[in-house]
Protein backbone atom coordinates (compact mmCIF):
# COMPACT_ATOMS: atom_id res chain seq x y z
CA UNK A 1 0.00 0.00 0.00
CA UNK A 2 1.39 3.41 -1.07
CA UNK A 3 1.78 6.72 1.56
CA UNK A 4 -1.22 8.26 -0.71
CA UNK A 5 -3.87 5.32 0.43
CA UNK A 6 -5.41 3.91 3.82
CA UNK A 7 -7.90 1.54 5.01
CA UNK A 8 -10.12 3.57 7.34
CA UNK A 9 -13.49 2.93 9.65
CA UNK A 10 -16.35 4.93 10.10
CA UNK A 11 -14.74 6.30 13.27
CA UNK A 12 -12.04 7.86 11.40
CA UNK A 13 -13.92 9.09 8.52
CA UNK A 14 -14.81 12.72 10.18
CA UNK A 15 -10.91 13.07 10.45
CA UNK A 16 -9.37 10.98 7.32
CA UNK A 17 -11.97 12.14 4.65
CA UNK A 18 -14.19 15.04 5.76
CA UNK A 19 -11.43 17.10 7.31
CA UNK A 20 -8.74 15.90 5.22
CA UNK A 21 -10.40 17.04 2.38
CA UNK A 22 -10.38 20.61 2.80
CA UNK A 23 -5.92 20.48 2.14
CA UNK A 24 -6.55 17.23 -0.28
CA UNK A 25 -9.11 15.88 -2.26
CA UNK A 26 -9.76 12.31 -0.76
CA UNK A 27 -11.23 9.19 -3.01
CA UNK A 28 -12.82 7.44 -1.19
CA UNK A 29 -13.79 3.53 -2.10
CA UNK A 30 -16.32 1.08 -0.40
CA UNK A 31 -15.12 -2.36 -1.04
CA UNK A 32 -16.05 -5.96 0.27
CA UNK A 33 -13.92 -8.81 0.62
CA UNK A 34 -16.94 -10.73 -1.19
CA UNK A 35 -17.01 -8.82 -4.27
CA UNK A 36 -15.18 -9.71 -7.38
CA UNK A 37 -15.37 -6.06 -8.87
CA UNK A 38 -14.02 -4.62 -6.13
CA UNK A 39 -11.13 -6.85 -6.32
CA UNK A 40 -10.47 -6.04 -9.98
CA UNK A 41 -10.58 -2.30 -9.35
CA UNK A 42 -8.77 -2.23 -6.33
CA UNK A 43 -5.63 -2.34 -8.13
CA UNK A 44 -6.60 0.52 -10.77
CA UNK A 45 -7.83 2.82 -7.75
CA UNK A 46 -4.06 2.07 -6.14
CA UNK A 47 -2.27 2.06 -9.10
CA UNK A 48 -3.59 5.92 -10.27
CA UNK A 49 -3.31 6.74 -6.44
CA UNK A 50 0.67 5.94 -6.60
CA UNK A 51 0.74 7.79 -10.11
CA UNK A 52 -1.54 10.55 -8.82
CA UNK A 53 1.80 11.44 -6.15
CA UNK A 54 -0.41 12.70 -3.28
CA UNK A 55 -3.04 14.62 -5.48
CA UNK A 56 -5.60 12.64 -3.84
CA UNK A 57 -6.00 10.48 -0.88
CA UNK A 58 -7.15 7.09 -1.50
CA UNK A 59 -9.43 6.01 1.85
CA UNK A 60 -10.96 2.25 1.15
CA UNK A 61 -13.33 1.42 3.58
CA UNK A 62 -14.71 -2.18 4.15
CA UNK A 63 -18.62 -1.92 3.25
CA UNK A 64 -19.28 -5.39 5.73
CA UNK A 65 -17.61 -3.51 8.41
CA UNK A 66 -18.52 0.41 8.26
CA UNK A 67 -21.98 -0.80 6.93
CA UNK A 68 -24.08 2.51 8.90
CA UNK A 69 -21.51 4.32 7.05
CA UNK A 70 -21.89 3.24 3.97
CA UNK A 71 -25.87 3.21 4.22
CA UNK A 72 -25.69 7.28 4.89
CA UNK A 73 -23.15 7.46 2.23
CA UNK A 74 -26.14 6.01 -0.61
CA UNK A 75 -24.16 2.55 -1.31
CA UNK A 76 -25.96 0.81 -3.60
CA UNK A 77 -23.92 -1.00 -5.39
CA UNK A 78 -19.82 -2.17 -4.84
CA UNK A 79 -17.79 -0.92 -5.58
CA UNK A 80 -18.78 2.40 -4.91
CA UNK A 81 -16.37 5.74 -5.11
CA UNK A 82 -17.43 8.79 -3.76
CA UNK A 83 -14.36 12.22 -4.27
CA UNK A 84 -14.55 14.31 -1.17
CA UNK A 85 -12.99 18.25 -1.52
CA UNK A 86 -13.51 21.24 0.72
CA UNK A 87 -14.96 19.01 3.39
CA UNK A 88 -17.93 17.62 0.84
CA UNK A 89 -19.16 14.76 -1.12
CA UNK A 90 -18.61 16.01 -4.87
CA UNK A 91 -19.07 13.35 -7.25
CA UNK A 92 -19.40 9.70 -7.11
CA UNK A 93 -19.75 6.32 -9.36
CA UNK A 94 -20.71 2.51 -8.66
CA UNK A 95 -19.19 -0.46 -10.27
CA UNK A 96 -15.20 -0.48 -12.20
CA UNK A 97 -13.84 1.54 -14.55
CA UNK A 98 -10.76 1.31 -16.75
CA UNK A 99 -8.35 3.67 -16.10
CA UNK A 100 -8.59 6.27 -18.78
CA UNK A 101 -12.22 6.66 -17.48
CA UNK A 102 -10.86 6.95 -13.65
CA UNK A 103 -8.34 9.40 -15.08
CA UNK A 104 -11.28 11.26 -16.92
CA UNK A 105 -13.30 11.15 -13.24
CA UNK A 106 -10.59 12.86 -11.52
CA UNK A 107 -9.11 15.13 -13.70
CA UNK A 108 -12.82 16.71 -14.61
CA UNK A 109 -13.74 17.30 -10.60
CA UNK A 110 -10.18 19.09 -10.90
CA UNK A 111 -7.72 16.83 -9.55
CA UNK A 112 -4.47 17.06 -11.03
CA UNK A 113 -3.53 13.72 -12.75
CA UNK A 114 0.03 13.54 -14.26
CA UNK A 115 0.81 12.95 -18.09
CA UNK A 116 2.76 9.68 -16.33
CA UNK A 117 -0.46 7.89 -15.30
CA UNK A 118 -1.84 8.69 -19.01
CA UNK A 119 1.81 6.51 -20.07
CA UNK A 120 1.56 3.71 -17.84
CA UNK A 121 -2.14 3.36 -18.94
CA UNK A 122 -0.84 2.35 -22.63
CA UNK A 123 1.67 0.04 -21.59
Amino acid sequence: MSPFERVISSHEFEDLVVAHSHQTPVLVDFYADWCGPCHAFSPVLSEMARHCDGSFLLAKIDFDANKELAVQAGVRALPAIALFKDGKRVDGFSGGRLPHSLRFFLAKNGVEVPAEASAKDAS
